[in-house]
């Protein structure tokens, strides 16, 4: 059966992806003969948990970083973005094309083709900007969530950060290396739990202390 992106995405709150990632951490850990630690293996979780082909070509036509085949099970780096991957190393856009498959981004068709996914593409490209409103809003939104839950896990990620002064940025940047990702996933992971606020270039314990609010009690 062919598959087809899916117009509209499935709910899913936050929660729900994150069960999904951590069910793959499972999964991958089961095959070690050692405890988990960061960082996360996402090239032997692509190719050898879930039977991806990881390859590279040069489409400069687009700004997208990537694409994903689910019918040919290939996922694609596009060469073109060398200067992103030299930053932040492919891992991240691997998870985050592997969380579009995972999270049921496609949708089978027959041997009729429905009108209603005629214009809709077999590969499903990441974006690295898409706002809020924008057709693929919605995947490349649940497939970052899927990326960051993968690879910054809180149950590794909260322990690894108590050696750490999430107060400075030298800090941020060591623990963006210590779990391969950037420095800019890295502070909105911490941020989303509550660890640090960001505001500019200052990094603060919450939002009540960036706005200058006294705590109630």
């Amino acid at each position: 059966m062919e598959l087809r992106v899916k117009p509209v995405v499935d709910f899913m709150l936050p929660i729900w992806i994150e069960a999904e990632a951590n069910a793959l951490l499972r999964q991958y850990g089961e095959t070690l003969s050692e405890p988990l630690v960061p960082p996360i293996k996402v090239e032997f979780i692509a190719e050898d948990l879930l039977g991806f082909s990881l390859t590279s070509d040069e489409f400069s036509e687009t700004e997208a970083l990537a694409y994903i085949d689910p019918n040919e099970m290939v996922i694609c780096i596009n060469l073109a973005r060398s200067g992103y991957f030299d930053h932040v190393g492919f891992d991240f856009t691997w998870a985050h094309e592997i969380g579009h498959y995972l999270l049921n981004h496609f949708v089978e068709i027959g041997e009729q083709l429905p009108l209603w996914l005629q214009d809709q593409p077999k590969k499903l490209i990441h974006r690295e900007n898409v706002r809020e409103g924008e057709k693929y809003f919605w995947h490349e939104y649940q497939a970052n969530k899927f990326a960051a839950y993968l690879m910054m896990p809180k149950w590794l990620l909260c322990p690894a950060i108590q050696r750490f002064n999430l107060r400075q940025w030298s800090s941020i940047y060591e623990l963006a290396k210590y779990f391969n990702v950037s420095v800019t996933a890295m502070s909105r992971r911490l941020q989303e739990l509550g660890l640090v606020f960001v505001s500019g270039k200052t990094l603060y314990g919450s939002e009540e202390e960036a706005t200058g609010q006294l705590p109630l009690f």
